[in-house]
């Protein structure tokens, strides 16, 4: 919408047109209201109109609360993303594009992060409690179909190990998985290469807790990502002006889910300090 790109007074006219002759404390004219405002914001072409023109109409729907801005401008911005990637929208097909590769780079952080715990589990058994303590501790699981058969079996081989009599050594969980990998057709037939170490994955294995970490907090980021997302939706749909109690309730765990996120894309992420702390080859 070209004219929308470079006529910002006239964006300002059409928005004031649309919210003008509503009342945004009513619930039924706060939707009304915004569901105007995502079909004009998604026609605009230009990202950085697009996101000043958000952050504008949040401004006007938080009516002089400047803490709600932020989740204002969130849900707006993800409503608009929606509009512009549905079928019937054109618009921006690159920025769906976009998006989409974002999603596919998450998953493949998260599978990632999954790996490296599993990895180290099989091969480094010194680290074994650390990884079912922090799991265990923060509620933690895997996400993937083939982690989580994986997962099963590792905690029943290590647990069997453990019970051994070491006068009648048995097969180590390592050799026992490989036969078991080797001859299965299902999930845990996806999982082979976790069994063996090439240069980078050693690297990982010799610097376990840095990884151990980092993977952690992954898996912790991911789970918290979907409550944000979920709260943000409940949060958009409930009512102010019948229950603000509840809404103000939901604010406040968006805020702390936030804060979360955050802390933990700190731990997630490795500096040089975190690399000077930890030997490059094992003692």
């Amino acid at each position: 919408l070209a004219l929308a790109d470079s006529a910002p007074l006239w964006l300002d006219w059409q928005i004031n047109q649309l919210l003008g002759d509503l009342d945004l404390k009513q619930a039924d004219q706060f939707q009304q209201a915004s569901q105007a405002v995502v079909t004009l914001l998604s026609d605009i072409a230009n990202a950085d109109t697009r996101t000043h023109y958000i952050r504008y109409c949040s401004e006007i729907f938080s009516q002089g609360d400047g803490r709600i801005v932020p989740l204002l401008a969130e849900n707006l911005l993800a409503q608009v993303r929606r509009k512009r990637r549905s079928p019937g929208n054109q618009t921006d097909s690159k920025s769906g594009g976009k998006s989409h590769d974002v999603q596919i780079l998450n998953r493949s952080f998260l599978e990632e992060a999954e790996a490296a715990l599993l990895r180290i589990f099989i091969h480094s058994p010194e680290h074994r409690l650390t990884i079912i303590e922090g799991l265990e501790t923060r509620d933690l699981g895997f996400n993937f179909t083939h982690h989580r058969a994986l997962w099963r079996t590792l905690t029943e081989l290590s647990a069997l190990e453990s019970q051994a009599n070491s006068q009648s050594p048995e097969p180590t969980l390592l050799e026992t998985l490989r036969n078991f990998s080797a001859e299965s057709t299902g999930p845990l037939s996806q999982v082979h290469h976790l069994l063996y170490l090439e240069e980078k994955t050693r690297l990982d294995v010799i610097r376990e807790p840095l990884v151990i970490r980092a993977a952690i907090a992954c898996l912790e980021k991911n789970m918290c990502e979907k409550r944000y997302r979920l709260l943000l939706n409940l949060w958009s749909d409930s009512d102010f002006s019948s229950s603000p109690e509840q809404h103000s309730q939901y604010q406040k765990k968006i805020i702390a889910e936030k804060n979360r996120i955050a802390q933990l894309e700190k731990e997630r992420s490795v500096d040089f300090a975190d690399l000077a702390s930890v030997p490059w080859v094992k003692a």
